[in-house]
């Protein structure tokens, strides 16, 4: 087994440090593991991983096999190392990489104590459905934050590497994989600065630019939740994105109307006599055949745009609630 130490500046590796620091608790320790397969009954750890935060460096340490015998100290090494830490966090630990270290700990009559841990993919989880990608993928969303690295090798070539090391002994094959290992410790911190993005739908927008032709009405703005990605909400005819600081609006036009969309279709129905949309209480008199029932897509009625640009924002903060 192969002891590596390294130390970053806070600076050089997250991308927004304040952020950061705001759900960063003392004592944290990121994990991730590097594996040959992803079955913990038949694959084997082939490092482990470690990082926390001394002032303003990023420390790490990682385990790395340099046989095909030494898993055990990796794992004793591992159990050690999560015994230690006030917390644990890792993204997707709790369904891979905590659970393969438990998994191959048993196959050497071994026990992991889990402590207090924290999976941020678990937490963000709810972003989902806001990104473009629809990805809660690690690289997906680093690639996103601007922060891919396609120096990165994937995991097919992480496990032929690692095979070609054990066959020569040869530092380059292994380098790229603890590279691999330090990439992914940098990105699971930068990926907790994401949870400020649950607060997205609180966010306050301030309406700066607003443009429109006989098809689109197009407005640009500051908002007060800074989003580290981009964060889509999409109806039927609109599309609002936030990124950074700001955020942008389109609205298709229907005949030079606005959609305006009402958050419980459960409280609607639409009469097929005219379009008109109205609340449902009001067609408990009227025959059953004479309305149908709304959708969130469906659950809106047309208006004029709106004069006040603070009726406009009050509006686009309804949206981003549904």
């Amino acid at each position: 087994m192969k002891e590596i130490t390294q130390s970053f500046e806070i600076k050089d590796r997250i991308k927004y440090p304040e952020i950061f620091a705001r759900y960063h608790h003392n004592g944290d320790v990121y994990i991730t593991i590097e594996t040959n397969g992803l079955s913990s009954e038949r694959n084997r750890i082939i490092s482990f991983s470690a990082g926390w935060i001394e002032g303003d460096k990023i420390m790490t340490l990682i385990y790395a096999s340099t046989n095909d015998d030494d898993e055990l100290s990796i794992i004793e090494k591992a159990i050690e190392t999560i015994k230690r830490a006030d917390r644990i966090v890792t993204y997707g630990g709790d369904t891979f990489d905590l659970a393969f270290i438990s998994g191959r700990a048993e196959v050497y009559a071994k026990r992991l104590a889990i402590g207090e841990s924290y999976d941020i993919k678990k937490s963000i989880s709810p972003l989902k459905r806001l990104l473009p990608s629809g990805s809660l993928s690690l690289y997906s969303l680093l690639e996103e934050m601007g922060l891919a690295d396609p120096s990165i090798p994937d995991g097919k070539t992480l496990v032929t590497l690692y095979k070609t090391f054990i066959k020569t002994g040869s530092d380059r094959y292994i380098d790229p994989v603890n590279k691999h290992s330090i990439f992914k410790l940098t990105g699971i911190m930068n990926l907790l600065t994401l949870k400020d993005c649950l607060g997205i739908n609180r966010a306050s927008v301030s309406i700066e630019e607003m443009a429109s032709d006989e098809n689109s009405l197009r407005v640009k703005g500051k908002t007060d939740i800074l989003s580290p990605i981009r964060l889509c909400f999409r109806l039927p005819g609109i599309e609002l994105s936030f990124i950074g600081k700001e955020f942008y609006a389109v609205f298709e036009l229907c005949g030079g109307k606005l959609r305006m969309y009402f958050p419980d279709p459960a409280s609607y129905v639409r009469l097929r006599s005219d379009g008109s949309l109205i609340p449902k209480e009001l067609a408990s008199s009227l025959d059953k055949s004479s309305y149908e029932k709304v959708t969130k897509e469906s659950c809106f009625s047309l208006a004029d745009i709106p004069k006040d640009k603070k009726q406009l924002e009050s509006y686009i903060r309804s949206l981003e609630k549904m």
